[in-house]
């Protein structure tokens, strides 16, 4: 039985795309990526059947011997991953829903004015607006953090996954923290003016749970 090496994720490409049409099977699951038909390719679609909770529904696209790279390109709620001939699907499939991971808190993000949502609550609770606050696909160790000497503020993508008033009580955290570089108790007192910050750590700590374990700092 023959075992091919899965590629590089450097050599994971992921992409949008609204110019591209494709069959669905009802059973399939939803993400959307696919790559234009190309003269000389192999554009047949291979579907992987299955129910998930997926939003978004994965569709696998079986490339020829020249491609190497595994690539998507979003198209509705269609995610389509070209994969190289040599690999099978049930090799590609794991890395197809990596990609899935990735689009699908890239959408989130775009519904999301980080910005805005951020200098609301600073003006709501009292706090100073930070210069600047973004995604960020670093915080892997900890849902956000900040730089209080120059003011910014770096959220994690994961939030984008959750409800809304988790992500506030991330950011209250974070603009907290522009006031008290430190978890003091006058630090923790800020927090506390929001409603459901013990809410949401119990939603964080339940989450940390689920995928490593631990719980990440912020």
């Amino acid at each position: 039985m023959t075992t091919h090496a899965q590629p590089d994720r450097s050599q994971l490409d992921l992409f949008t795309s609204s110019d591209i049409v494709s069959d669905r099977d009802p059973t399939a699951l939803r993400a959307p990526l696919r790559q234009p038909a190309i003269p000389g390719h192999d554009n047949s679609v291979e579907q992987h059947s299955g129910v998930t909770s997926q939003s978004l529904h994965i569709e696998l696209k079986r490339g020829t011997a020249r491609r190497r790279r595994i690539e998507g390109v979003l198209h509705g709620d269609t995610l389509v991953v070209s994969f190289p001939a040599r690999m099978t699907r049930a090799e590609v499939w794991p890395i197809a829903e990596e990609l899935r991971t990735r689009m699908e808190r890239r959408v989130a993000r775009e519904h999301i004015d980080l910005v805005a949502r951020t200098r609301r609550l600073a003006r709501e609770y009292g706090l100073p607006k930070p210069r600047s606050v973004e995604w960020s696909d670093r915080q892997r160790g900890r849902w956000g953090s900040c730089t209080p000497v120059d003011g910014s503020i770096r959220i994690s993508n994961r939030l984008s996954e959750y409800p809304l008033w988790v992500l506030d009580y991330v950011l209250i955290h974070e603009l907290a923290h522009l006031v008290h570089g430190d978890h003091s108790p006058r630090f923790h007192a800020l927090v506390a003016k929001y409603p459901k910050a013990e809410r949401a750590i119990g939603y964080l700590m339940a989450k940390s749970n689920e995928t490593c374990g631990d719980q990440p700092e912020s």
